[in-house]
């Protein structure tokens, strides 16, 4: 085996981990906390949620990316450089948006997150510490290290948000899981990490890593700003309390599509940086990426899409039922993300941070076109608009990689066409019935979907699956 591939196998391996014991671990603590607290309180972080986005976007500048496309080139100025520019930007944002927090909290009339803006963005600085950490492990592609980090800390912080929450401290709970779990991380990075803390200045290595990562700190605000309008938006035009149930609903939708994303993306950005050179090389790993991930997401969040009346029921209570048909609705749209983003982060690996920039301006101007007509209607067509939104974005995305690696949209559904919908045929039988008893209703569910997909991939004779099957042959 290959040094790249096994590092490759190694990396996907422990991202896995990470990506499923760190989500497993803050799904539960929100599942307990959703069952204690108001949707009021998960709404109130729901409209600060943009702007945490923004400002961990803001201090990444770019750098990140650019310190890992440059690899192992990277000097000691460059480290110090994007050190002390994240530390320079992160406190400065800090100070704009606690001197903009009564304006905030006068636009969306909850005196509350003036309390919440004070103490929730001092994560902002937090943060800001551990970028180059990151990214020098991320260049030897050591992922090991990152997973036993975000795990420690995600224990942490949803022990302190649970506990906070059972005594009876509200929003705040859910405010010390964020704050908490970037502590915790930064706080380990900077112990165990042979790159220690040190301030500097290169005016080269600045011009040499932004001339880069420029174009992709702009595309990721862009990005950034499009995927958090809706909140946005509906946090004004709607109540609190509804921006909730939205936002809970999009946050367990999230949670399945975007471990994929996140496990491939973070092992796929070095690994085909690495290799950007061999566009064959890099074709072959990709069909493979695309196929393989495909096969195991799409199922699991249109199984989930069909199960969402028994979730909400088993793991919250009635209060949130009005998220019931939100959550469903998201599913089917975040079914088509994974695909979209494995797309630009190709485009992004290969060099072309320009294109990434004008495609994302694109779409932020039709987001914010989509969603400002489908809240004129009601908070069930903003979620619709997301479906439609999701598909546009996967063919704006694709299409490019026709160019770059000779795989462009039409290639690409070749490939996944049939796991859609097989997929779709696991939806629509599982959504063709329902028992009184939501325990067994959920349970029989599960267990027919799988087989229902299984099934339905096997007779339209899906290639992953009859890989899988004589592989598995092959070794008994």
């Amino acid at each position: 085996m290959s040094t790249l591939k096994h590092k490759a196998i190694n990396a996907t391996k422990w991202n896995i981990i990470d990506i499923v014991l760190s989500n497993a671990i803050n799904f539960l603590s929100i599942i307990y906390l959703a069952n204690i607290l108001k949707p009021k309180d998960f709404g109130l972080l729901a409209v600060l949620a943009v702007m945490t986005s923004l400002a961990n976007v803001i201090i990444n500048s770019g750098f990140f990316q650019a310190l890992v496309h440059k690899g192992k080139e990277i000097t000691n100025d460059d480290c110090k450089t994007v050190f002390t520019v994240n530390i320079l930007i992160s406190t400065s944002l800090y100070s704009i948006l606690v001197l903009s927090s009564e304006l905030i909290a006068n636009f969306y009339e909850s005196i509350e997150l003036k309390g919440i803006i004070y103490v929730l963005f001092t994560s902002i600085i937090f943060n800001s510490v551990t970028v180059v950490h990151r990214a020098k492990l991320s260049i030897d592609m050591n992922f090991s290290y990152q997973a036993k980090i975000n795990v420690i800390a995600s224990l942490v912080s949803s022990i302190t948000g649970m506990w906070l929450g059972y005594i009876g401290f509200g929003y705040w709970a859910l405010v010390s899981i964020i704050l908490t779990k970037s502590i915790v991380c930064t706080i380990l990075y900077s112990v165990s990490s042979e790159w220690k803390i040190k301030f500097g200045f290169c005016y080269k290595s600045f011009k040499e890593l932004f001339s880069y990562g420029s174009k992709l700190f702009l595309a990721s605000i862009i990005n950034t700003i499009t995927l958090n309008l809706s909140n946005l938006i509906i946090g004004k035009l709607f109540s609190i309390k509804e921006l909730g149930y939205y936002n809970q609903a999009q946050s367990y939708s999230n949670l399945l599509s975007n471990n994929i994303v996140a496990v491939t993306q973070k092992v796929t950005f070095p690994l085909f940086s690495s290799i950007k050179n061999d566009r064959k090389r890099v074709r072959s790993i990709y069909e493979q990426i695309l196929t393989i991930s495909t096969f195991i997401s799409v199922p699991i969040v249109i199984g989930f899409a069909s199960i969402s009346n028994e979730f909400v029921l088993v793991f919250l209570n009635e209060s949130w039922r009005p998220a019931v048909d939100l959550l469903a609705i998201l599913c089917v749209a975040k079914s088509i993300s994974p695909i979209s983003m494995f797309n630009i982060n190709l485009i992004s690996a290969l060099g072309n941070s320009g294109l990434v920039l004008k495609i994302d301006t694109l779409k932020m101007v039709l987001a914010v076109g989509v969603i400002y007509v489908t809240s004129k209607i009601s908070l069930n067509a903003v979620a619709m608009g997301q479906v439609l939104l999701s598909l546009v974005f996967y063919v704006m995305n694709a299409i490019p990689n026709k160019k770059h690696i000779g795989l462009g949209l039409f290639n690409q559904i070749k490939i996944i066409y049939k796991i859609y919908l097989s997929a779709s045929i696991m939806y629509i039988i599982n959504t063709s019935f329902h028992l009184d008893c939501v325990y067994l209703s959920m349970f029989i569910k599960v267990v027919l979907g799988i087989f229902v997909y299984i099934s339905s991939c096997y007779l339209l004779k899906v290639n992953v699956l009859r890989n899988l099957y004589w592989n598995f042959k092959n070794r008994a």
